[in-house]
């Protein structure tokens, strides 16, 4: 079975990918106040293909970053559009299609990381993307749902048992922070409006 589960993952990857890799490309971007230099490479005709057997919230959202810096250098230098983006996992896929405001939306992840450079700022990826995807489901209330993430349960891990996480925020509650709200619709919401997928076929 893992080793059916592997093969389906390679030809999906091989689809989506579309030909050899090309050339890393480096940005060099001024956003706001904030310059971003270095490399991206996993580039392919078909656009930034990441693959992982396991799907992780925090390579999504790392994903989406990357997918927003490639858009806004296509403005500035000229180069062709990434067609999209995608993460390929061993039970579905996470697609990024581009937004019409990637400047303003990496600009507002940008001071969110400046934040973050002076204190802790309350974003999880988990238990800040439950939230994010409870509120585009119209839930009364989206609070809980992050909740459980992070506190988890004994067949899920909770984010408030990461010791790095437990040192910052040692008394949280993610239903009740509306900074953790706030910073969860920016950062999360934006590429849940972008974001297409497939299951795995049964």
């Amino acid at each position: 079975e893992t080793r059916g589960a592997l093969e389906g993952l390679a030809q999906k990857v091989r689809d989506l990918r579309g030909g050899d890799a090309l050339v890393p490309v480096m940005v060099d971007l001024a956003i706001s106040d904030f310059r971003i230099y270095g490399p991206v490479s996993g580039l392919y005709p078909g656009g930034l293909i990441r693959h992982r057997f396991r799907e992780g919230n925090r390579h999504l959202v790392a994903l989406w970053v990357t997918h927003l810096g490639l858009d806004c250098l296509s403005g500035v230098s000229g180069s062709p559009r990434p067609p999209l983006s995608a993460m390929c996992t061993g039970r579905s896929d996470c697609i990024f299609d581009c937004p019409e405001d990637s400047p303003k939306l990496l600009g507002e992840l940008l001071e969110i990381y400046w934040q973050g450079l002076r204190r802790p700022v309350p974003f999880f990826p988990n238990s800040s993307w439950a939230y994010a995807e409870a509120m585009t489901k119209g839930k009364d209330n989206p609070g809980e749902d992050a909740r459980k993430c992070w506190e988890g349960n004994d067949y899920n891990y909770g984010e408030t048992q990461d010791p790095y996480m437990r040192r910052c925020f040692p008394v949280f509650d993610p239903q009740g922070s509306d900074e953790f709200a706030r910073i969860a619709e920016t950062v999360v919401m934006p590429a849940l409006s972008r974001k297409r997928g497939r299951k795995k076929a049964s």
